[in-house]
This record gives C-alpha cells, structure tokens and sequence, in this order.
C-alpha cells in the first residue's frame, strides 16, 4: 500500500514539474540603462538674507553735536565725516602741551649744555663725582619728560581727531540717533551703517541631505548657490554648523553672495538652490521597476532573456524615476512589469524596450 501511495506522489510531481516546463515564458517590458551618471544635487531651501557686517558707529569723545554731514539711507565709504564735535576744548588742550612741549625741550638743550660742561671739568677734576652725577640725571630727566610730553600730545591729538565722527566702515547709513546741539559721551551710538554689497543667506538642510552630501562630498567648499528669481546672483559656502538642530533635525548652513547691484535686502526671505556634482555614479530606473523584498531593495533585469535580481540603493527620485547605486551595468534591461509572473532563474520574452531618454 504504502508502495503504491509512493509511486502514486512521484507521478504526480512528474506531471506538475512536466506542466510547469511546458508552461510559456512570461511576456515582460524593459528598460534599458543607457550607463552611469555623476550625481547632481539639487535641492531648494527657505533661506534669510542677512547683511555681510553692521557696524554701530558711537562717539568716542564728549562733547557737542555741531554738523551733521550725510543724507540716512546714503551710502558711505569708510572714512567718511558723518558728524562733529565742539572740539574747541580738544584744540586748547593740544596747544597747550604744544608749549609744555615747547618748553621742554629748551630744558633739554640746557641739560645738555650743562652735562657737557661738567663732564669736561670732571675729566679734570675740577668737579666732584656728585656734580657729574647730578648733572647727568638732569639730562636724562629732561628726555624722560620730553617723551611724557610728546605722549600726552598724541593723546590730545586724537582726541581732538575724534572730533571728527567717521564711517567705520562701507555701506549703507541708517536713521542717525542724535541731533544737532545733542551732548555725546564716549559710547554714545549716533548711527549704524550697514554693509550689504555682499549679504549672506541662512538655511538649513535636512539631516538626511546633510549626512549623504558629507559623506561623498567630505566638505562644502565647492557647492555653487543660486537664489529663485536672481539667477544671475550667485555664491559659496561659508559655513556649516557642526552639530543637528535636535528641535528640527536640520543643520545650519550660511552661504555668501554677491549683491553690488542692491537686488537683495537684508531681513527678506528667498529659496536659496543648493547645487553639487558628486563622486557617485548613479544609473536610472524607473519608480515602477523598484520592488522591496525582506532581504531589501531590488530590481529584476534580464540577461540572455533570464531574470536576475539586483539589489540598489535609492538615492534620490525625481519625476518617475528613482537615481540609484548598485552593481548594473550600461545596456542592462530592468523589468518594469509583469512581476508575479517573472522568478529569478526563469526564462522571459522581452515584447518592448524602452530607452533611456538623457
């Protein structure tokens, strides 16, 4: 009995595996990959423009506010005289140690004049040690004194400069902070001054980008920035922040951009095109040809009309077309439909083949 149940089991797996050879091979269209790619990177963030340098121009003297000379919202250049100070009291002190100056150096020619007239008596002997000796710390005290002088001239020489209120640097002045007979002290703002011939624009990519970019591209320094809208206007990179922003898993960038023809307002908001070719080579497929798997992501080609598997990576999807890495070669025919049909090792007939569009 148990023979005959044997025998019977053989037969009918004889008869399905003979059926299942005699089955026809499925019908399949493909995709054929025309070869590897460089991978461009191009994406699109909310960016801030801010201005390149904002200086607080203050007062660095007392004293009254006499003139002012520029129109808010002009632009400077470094150097420029913005206001003035009563400086009467500041040229009254410079000339008065003018004449201490003055004074002091008349004590030296007679410091002089005596220490060379004692040191010849005291070679000889006509004069003691301690004459020498006196005679020669008068010479030294009248140089010491010369040089406080010349210091506390150039004291009150800068200060009487800084009469003189001056643009500390380029740019764009803002609303003056002080008027006309208004008293100043040193620290007092009277006007900022905003540089923007060149602004900077602050986003921030998501983690994921961040992380594949650093990756493959090791740092920024070559990733070209255009802003929507001002194509012409372009940039760098000029810093990246060294940790993820754990509230919005993004990390900060800042790029630097040229912007002498004014098209760009500090404080505004603009999409900021973030832009790099990368070392990957990448081939595309289309979306509908990627399958998941529990042993991950494939796709199904066709070799001397036999189904293979491909495992890949997807790296960026665009349109419906995913960009991937894997072990394909050019000329390799993805499978794009058909799939419960088609088994690794199994023979298929190829009824279209779609080319890769560049």
């Amino acid at each position: 009995m148990l023979k005959k149940l044997f025998i019977t089991s053989f037969l009918l797996l004889f008869l399905v595996a003979a059926n299942a050879q005699e089955m026809p091979a499925p019908h399949v269209d493909v995709f054929e990959i025309s070869g590897f790619k460089p991978y461009v990177f191009e994406a699109t963030y909310p960016a801030k423009v801010k201005a390149y340098n904002v200086a607080t121009v203050v007062a660095k003297v007392s004293g009254t506010i006499l003139n002012q000379s520029f129109k808010e919202g002009e632009f400077v250049e470094k150097g420029a005289p913005l206001f003035k100070i009563d400086d009467e009291i500041y040229k009254s002190d410079v000339e008065i140690i003018k004449s201490q100056l003055d004074v002091a150096k008349v004590q030296l020619e007679k410091a002089k004049a005596d220490f060379e007239r004692v040191s010849q008596s005291f070679k000889e002997n006509v004069v003691s040690k301690q004459d020498f000796d006196n005679a020669k710390f008068a010479l030294e005290q009248a140089k010491s004194n010369i040089a406080l002088i010349n210091s506390q001239l150039k004291k009150a020489q800068i200060n009487l400069d800084y009469t003189n209120i001056l643009a500390t640097e380029k740019g764009y002045l803002g609303l003056k902070m002080v008027n006309i007979g208004d008293f100043v002290t040193p620290g007092t703002p009277v006007v900022t001054i905003t540089d923007s011939t060149k602004v900077y624009v602050e986003f921030s990519l998501p983690d994921k980008d961040f992380s594949n970019l650093k990756n493959d591209l090791g740092d920024f320094s070559n990733v070209n920035l255009t802003l929507s809208g001002f194509e012409n206007l372009n940039g760098k990179i000029t810093f990246v922040d060294s940790k993820v922003d754990e509230a919005t898993s993004t990390v900060k960038f800042r790029g630097l951009i040229d912007n002498k023809d004014k098209l760009l307002t500090p404080g505004i908001f603009v999409r900021v095109n973030f832009k790099s070719v990368t070392s990957k080579n990448l081939v595309k497929i289309p979306q509908k040809a990627v399958l998941q798997n529990p042993m991950g992501t494939i796709c199904f080609v066709v070799e001397n009309d036999v189904v293979g598997v491909r495992p890949l990576q997807i790296i960026e999807s665009k349109d419906d077309f995913y960009f991937v890495q894997g072990p394909f070669k050019p000329n390799d025919k993805v499978i794009t439909n058909n799939f419960f049909k088609v088994k690794p090792g199994t023979k298929v007939v190829i009824d279209k083949v779609i080319k890769e569009v560049n």
